[in-house]
């Protein structure tokens, strides 16, 4: 079996009527769970820059709905295809979910894998150990399935892996600080960078209201269409590579280049305001973004606005019917109806052409020159090395940098000293 098996297998379980009832055996480390809340702690901490409240933005959900509504496998995890198993007398597929997301919030972002097996037949996961610094943090197998019933709900919002919704809880001393010294960074960006002020001044570029989005049509082809589970065979199994063209969207046209699975480049041909990006890439390791007056420069991997479109497979949360074989700007592609709205995918590689926001066009072949996909500043234009902070693109000298960021931690430190006066 492989990827697109195992996406046919679990497809088939979310959206069935009813689902096997279980009766489950559960273990929880807690020694495990604190030492991965930890771990998430210091990863949000870095995230935010020290403004991380409370714990995870998801916690580990029900059980039984994680067991029997397996849509959460849909999210950002890498699959592992195992060998065959056997569990309760039933064929299994072994399977590992990696965690893969740049922006890491939910506690299943921290784990370091989840080890499953997956009955071969229903969809059903027989058991999912969750793994975190090589140590079982939570395990739930099934003791013994009975009677089908109505699939269970999942909370809402729906969970990532089996989560969910978590508030905070009240901010310590340290994030008090924190807190404080971001926001007098902030208020000081706002008086001494030119590009922030004429954002907010609004009027100095161009409009930020978006122009009306009117979709392209596709040509149907007299073909007879692929099925359902072909098509979801296709989603998963999506890799899009070495493929460049143009999109279109309500905010912002451009160029695009994805010449793998991870760089990527943007060339903005309308934007969406004054201090909008001109052009945006990813060379593997780091992130560049040429601004009006700048270039940025900072660690990746970034939030790729494309990513949803090249790796697809999240949308099978939601049941997909197949409408026909069309021509999309001279490409053979497939036009699907997914909860309810329209979706235009490529025939041969899966990458999502059309859907309700943007449209991609004009398509060919992606450069691989390692140089294009990092890119270099204009003669007058200065490089800023980012960290992510409130400063961290600023365009400001040194030394009114460096006497921002003194007051700020000033201000900041009292801050603290008064929060854990008043016991926090």
């Amino acid at each position: 079996m492989d990827e697109g098996d195992l996406a046919v297998l679990l497809y088939r379980a979310v959206h069935a009527p009813q689902r096997p009832t279980v009766e489950l055996d559960i273990e929880h480390d807690r020694d495990a769970e604190a030492a991965l809340r930890a771990h998430a702690a210091d990863g949000l901490r870095r995230l935010t820059h020290g403004l991380a409240v409370g714990g995870f933005a998801t916690e580990a959900g029900d059980p039984d709905v994680v067991v029997r509504d397996p849509q959460w496998l849909f999210g950002d995890f890498r699959w592992e295809i195992g060998e065959p198993a056997e569990a309760l007398g039933r064929p299994a597929m072994r399977v590992t979910a990696v965690p893969e997301t740049p922006m890491p919030v939910g506690r299943e972002h921290f784990l370091d894998r989840i080890e499953l097996l997956v009955d071969a037949g229903t969809g059903l996961l027989l058991r999912l150990v969750e793994i975190h610094d090589g140590r079982p943090v939570r395990t739930v197998a099934v003791r013994a399935v009975g009677a089908e019933a109505a699939r269970p709900e999942p909370p809402s919002p729906p969970p990532g892996a089996g989560p969910e919704a978590s508030l905070p809880s009240s901010m310590g001393a340290d994030q008090v600080g924190a807190a404080v010294r971001t926001g007098v960074l902030t208020l000081a960006r706002m008086a001494f960078d030119p590009s922030l002020r004429r954002l907010l001044r609004g009027g100095a570029g161009p409009d930020l209201t978006p122009e009306e989005f009117t979709r392209s049509e596709p040509v149907p082809l007299d073909e007879t269409p692929p099925s359902v589970e072909e098509v979801v065979r296709l989603l998963a199994l999506a890799r899009p590579a070495g493929l460049a063209g143009a999109w279109r969207s309500q905010f912002a046209d451009g160029r695009f280049a994805l010449p793998d699975d991870r760089r990527f480049r943007l060339d903005f041909t309308r934007t969406s305001g004054p201090a909008a990006a001109l052009a945006e890439a990813f060379d593997g390791e780091r992130h560049y973004r040429l601004m009006p007056d700048r270039l940025v420069v900072d660690p990746g991997p970034p939030h790729f606005f494309l990513g949803p479109l090249r790796r697809p497979r999240a949308v099978l949360r939601e049941p997909l019917a197949v409408r026909d074989v069309v021509d999309w700007k001279g490409r053979r592609a497939l036009r699907l109806t997914i909860g309810g709205s329209t979706v235009v995918v490529d025939a041969e590689t899966g990458l999502v052409l059309a859907n309700e926001y943007l449209e991609l066009h004009d398509l060919g072949p992606a450069p691989q020159q390692p140089e294009h996909y990092r890119l270099q500043a204009p003669e007058g234009i200065p490089v800023v090395e980012s960290d992510g902070g409130p400063l961290g693109d600023a365009l400001l000298a040194p030394p009114v940098r460096a006497g921002l960021e003194g007051a700020a931690r000033a201000i900041g430190g009292l801050a603290e000293g008064v929060a854990r006066l008043l016991g926090r």
